[in-house]
């Protein structure tokens, strides 16, 4: 039964620990925003929201 205990308790640190000796991964690159991707050239200064307190696309 000891040894269930123990083999148990190294299960649970090696999964602890498996974390500690991994190499540094990449950091990874963050997505293009929907705008740059639908529109390349920017956001045209003609485009108008129709509804109260919209935001201002353009400085999002």
């Amino acid at each position: 039964m000891r040894t269930i205990a123990v083999a148990l308790v190294m299960l649970l640190l090696a999964s602890a620990l498996s974390g500690c000796f991994g190499g540094n991964d990449a950091v990874p690159e963050e997505p293009d925003g929907v705008f740059d991707t639908l529109c390349p050239d920017g956001i045209a200064r003609n485009v108008w929201y129709h509804f109260a307190n919209a935001p201002d696309a353009v400085n999002s």
